[in-house]
């Protein structure tokens, strides 16, 4: 890429100095020819850092190349012209601001043309789109009608000048090659907004900035470099109004009704099935039917996910496929759960969605409902895009500080709204739920809660796709936790169970995916999960600061916890402990400051023996020991800088 930027550097430069030099015959420089050099580079470097022109050629096509190539050329003209308001470039020949501009895109298309770069496969040479005659015509009225009422009827052209016809015709060819270098009469409609809206501004951008140089290189009147450039303004402003409406009327519903397909026949029988589950070389087997019927694997990879092949690979890894009746499947494509609710309970063997779960308004009641639709050990297949995937498109998808500023708010009104109790209740009636934010771990736990458990995942494109298999019914949990402040079910005193308050430093639904976390992770140094994805960013820093432990003393307060004394574990980290030291720990209350912090373990062996070395110190002297470790603790905190993790 640094390479790259040099030889474009050195191919602007040269064609600056040669147009400076054919123009005057020397190049020294004037004022006034200084301060146009120094936006000249300034235009360069912003042009090029926002199109990206400059990163490896090998990774793109000639066409995709060329066309940053000249998205950078038209954003050196908008800065160049904008500048020129403050700086007036008026004693600059238009031939040296026109030439410089030019030459340098002659030079970079010949060095883009001898630069090996992506190879193309020839069908892909010659694509064509398909443009709507009928967008195209509406246009070409739209733009006519409003240069007549903002040119012709307020200014005379005919009479002023006959070279201003012509700028009138070229602003009619700019607006031709902006139509088909964005594909802007292309009407394909989809769900996403932006995405079919981005090339209209696009072309808006090209034709106001192509526009205005073409005032400024002629030396127009002001009255009519005005007059133009509001005319194309208001232009822009009535057509992307106009292709916005557009968009909103035949944008189709999220559901995607018209693509939901059935596997499963339709005749339901109800004879008695094995519900046996074991795994096998690696793939998990669905037990067959006593009366097995048709494998679903030739179906599934012949028909309904021929246009996802690596979807079927990773399914049919890990799955045995002709274990499952094709009768007792079903795949779809939609987010009403109507779909769902309509199939037998403790029915299917499998269910995939190929719809993400981010369109589906109350996530919970319908993964609940998947989870009767299944068998004892019934595979859910779908998947959802994470927050961290989220992001990725948002870059991919805009320039980068475009980018950066429209997932700052998807951030505040998918995120953090939807958390917040008065607040969520607006978000929802606006949204209904679609297009949700999800992060990995909240995506994942919704899945355990309801009662699922997850035995793969993968990413294919921005979706991350999970197999997962019904292992019990769902929580009874009512209250999952969601909000900033929570409560966790910890093992208190006698063994009964307490909740335990924190500020959330993890996702929503983390509490449930400790199981899974511990599995695919193990532990770290100091008995805490390795790489868990639960933890937040922000959470990372309040845990450095204990910030996320205040609320614990409620906990103290309630009676439920004292100062010094082990920490409070969830029954899946308290079933990991040796049993003579569980039979300790439940004769006292969980503490505040855990002996951790006094001893400062590694292993999940060594917590053992710090825990079993304080329990046993404390029984004998109480109050003596934990003075003791109390001191202990805050000498290293603050000392030493301990920390937990």
């Amino acid at each position: 890429m640094l390479l790259n930027l040099l030889i474009d550097f050195i191919l602007i430069s040269v064609s600056l100095l040669a147009t400076f030099y054919f123009k005057k015959g020397d190049i020294f420089f004037s004022a006034k020819e200084i301060e146009f050099i120094s936006v000249f580079y300034f235009s360069w470097f912003v042009s090029t850092i926002i199109s990206k022109k400059t990163k490896s050629f090998s990774d793109l096509d000639k066409h995709s190349l060329y066309k940053k190539f000249l998205i950078s050329f038209f954003l050196m003209i908008g800065i160049i012209i904008i500048s020129n308001q403050f700086f007036n470039f008026e004693n600059v020949s238009r031939y040296i601001i026109g030439g410089s501009l030019f030459l340098g895109l002659f030079l970079e298309s010949i060095w883009i043309f001898v630069t090996p770069h992506k190879k193309v496969e020839k069908e892909e040479k010659f694509k064509f789109y398909t443009a709507s005659i009928y967008a195209f015509i509406l246009d070409l009225l739209l733009i006519t009608w409003i240069i007549f009422f903002e040119i012709v009827e307020k200014i005379n052209v005919f009479e002023i000048h006959s070279e201003v016809n012509l700028l009138i015709l070229s602003i009619y060819l700019i607006w031709f090659l902006s139509g088909l270098t964005f594909h802007r009469y292309q009407l394909e409609i989809n769900s996403n907004y932006w995405k079919f809206i981005w090339k209209y501004l696009k072309a808006y951008f090209f034709l106001i900035f192509a526009s205005a140089f073409l005032t400024f290189f002629l030396r127009v009147t002001p009255e009519l470099e005005k007059s133009i450039l509001f005319t194309i303004i208001i232009y822009s402003l009535w057509s992307f109004l106009v292709f916005t409406f557009y968009f909103f009327i035949k944008i189709p519903k999220r559901t995607d009704d018209t693509r939901l397909k059935f596997i499963k026949a339709t005749e339901l029988s109800d004879e008695l099935f094995d519900e046996r589950n074991i795994k096998s070389n690696g793939k998990y087997v669905l037990s067959n039917y006593k009366t097995p019927g048709m494998s679903i694997k030739n179906k599934l990879k012949e028909v309904y996910l021929k246009r996802f092949e690596n979807l079927f690979d990773k399914i049919d890894d890990k799955i045995d496929l002709d274990t499952i009746d094709i009768n007792r499947s079903v795949v779809i494509r939609s987010s009403d759960p109507y779909n769902v609710e309509t199939l037998p309970d403790d029915y299917l063997d499998i269910f995939i969605n190929l719809h993400e779960l981010n369109d589906i308004r109350r996530l919970n009641a319908y993964l609940i409902d998947i989870n009767k639709r299944l068998r004892n050990g019934g595979i859910f297949i779908g998947n959802f895009e994470p927050i961290k995937n989220r992001h990725k498109r948002f870059l991919q998808r805009y320039p980068f500080f475009i980018a950066k500023l429209f997932y700052s708010i998807d951030f505040v009104w998918k995120r953090v709204f939807p958390k917040i109790p008065v607040i969520q209740k607006i978000y929802f009636a606006f949204t209904k739920g679609r297009d949700r934010a999800l992060s990995m771990a909240e995506g994942l736990g919704r899945l355990y809660y309801c009662g699922f458990e997850i035995i793969d995942i993968f990413e294919i494109g921005y979706e991350m796709v999970f197999i997962a298999v019904k292992v019990k019914e769902p929580s009874k949990d009512i209250n999952p936790s969601y909000g900033p402040f929570f409560k966790m079910r910890r093992i208190g005193l006698n063994g009964k169970d307490i909740y335990v308050y924190k500020t959330r430093t993890m996702h929503p639904y983390s509490e449930y995916l400790q199981k899974f976390v511990f599995e695919m992770n193990s532990l770290d140094d100091g008995g805490k999960l390795k790489n868990d994805f639960r933890i937040t960013t922000w959470g990372k820093v309040l845990r450095k600061l204990w910030l996320d432990e205040f609320p614990m003393f409620i906990n103290f307060f309630k009676g439920e916890m004292k100062l010094v004394g082990v920490r409070p574990l969830s029954k899946h980290y308290f079933s990991l402990y040796p049993d003579d030291l569980k039979e300790l720990r439940v004769k006292t209350k969980p503490g505040l400051v855990p002996p951790f912090y006094v001893d400062l373990p590694g292993t999940l062996e060594e917590i053992f023996e710090s825990e079993r070395k304080y329990l046993e110190k404390y029984f004998k002297s109480p109050l003596k020991t934990d003075m003791e470790y109390f001191v202990k603790s805050w000498y290293n905190i603050l000392i030493k800088r301990a920390r937990s993790g």
